[in-house]
């Protein structure tokens, strides 16, 4: 579970350890379709692919960040097809 908020550095580091090693993936994926590779596709499908605690939908004010952890599969998975 990828959970930002107080923590260690050694904690961060990990986290952000984790986080690469899903963009890289997500990369690796895009390649293999033959896609070209855009950095907010990136942000938005990771952003699309976690999993948020006690998150309403329909409250336009609400902050996503540090409120979920990142879903490895969900994020791969909703690439859309070439």
């Amino acid at each position: 579970m990828l959970v930002f908020g107080s923590s260690t550095w050694r904690q961060r580091a990990v986290r952000l350890i984790i986080c690469a090693s899903v963009v890289a993936l997500m990369i690796q994926q895009m390649k293999l379709q033959n896609r070209g590779i855009d950095p907010d596709e990136i942000k938005k499908l990771l952003m699309a692919g976690q999993d948020l605690w006690n998150y309403d939908h329909n409250d336009p004010k609400r902050n996503i960040y540090s409120a979920g952890y990142i879903n490895v599969e969900r994020s791969i998975s909703i690439i859309p097809p070439n």
